[in-house]
């Protein structure tokens, strides 16, 4: 496992409250729903259960060991999630296996970053994303540094143990992607 990637649970109530207002509070039909940084699949298998209307649920994790628990989850839940063990930048990409996303949440806290602007997650937002895609990350935001751009839709505050007890969750919308 790579030292420089680090694993945190994001608080599950705060998750469901960023996630319904990506939505717009709507019930997620129609959506593909993926979790970037999935992990060992949790926040992946609580969407499929708090939003059952989702057309599709999956997680993409880098690290294989997160991923094979992941997938040993989906196996116990009660409806089919998909989880992938590559690079986001990769299945995200429109011919890519996550290439249908309409709706991403990230952890973001510890990703690469300039001050309060996400770098290399923008990138791949603003190149491999629809337009219209919804994306929710935690304490640092997408930036429009490049010739994409990302409206800022809300900012939530919100427990997070794992950053001292808070955290900021951005939602957002790809408003125009490169994506080719």
């Amino acid at each position: 496992v790579d030292t420089a990637l680090t694993y945190g649970e994001y608080d599950l109530e705060f998750f469901a409250t960023l996630v319904d207002r990506a939505l717009d509070g709507g019930d997620g039909a129609g959506h593909s729903f993926v979790d970037v940084g999935s992990g060992c699949g949790r926040l992946v298998l609580a969407a499929s259960e708090l939003w059952p209307a989702l057309a599709r649920v999956s997680g993409v994790e880098s690290v294989a060991e997160l991923h094979a628990l992941a997938a040993a989850a989906s196996s116990a839940a009660p409806r089919a999630v998909d989880f992938y063990c590559a690079d986001a930048h990769d299945a995200l990409r429109a011919d890519g296996p996550l290439g249908d996303a309409s709706l991403v949440f990230a952890y973001t806290s510890t990703w690469p970053s300039f001050g309060d602007e996400l770098t290399d997650f923008s990138v791949t937002c603003g190149t491999r994303l629809q337009s219209g895609t919804r994306v929710v990350t935690t304490d640092k935001r997408l930036s429009s540094d490049g010739p994409w751009e990302v409206r800022l839709l809300d900012a939530l505050e919100g427990v997070n143990a794992e950053t001292g007890g808070a955290s900021v969750g951005y939602v957002q919308e790809v408003v125009r992607s490169t994506r080719g």
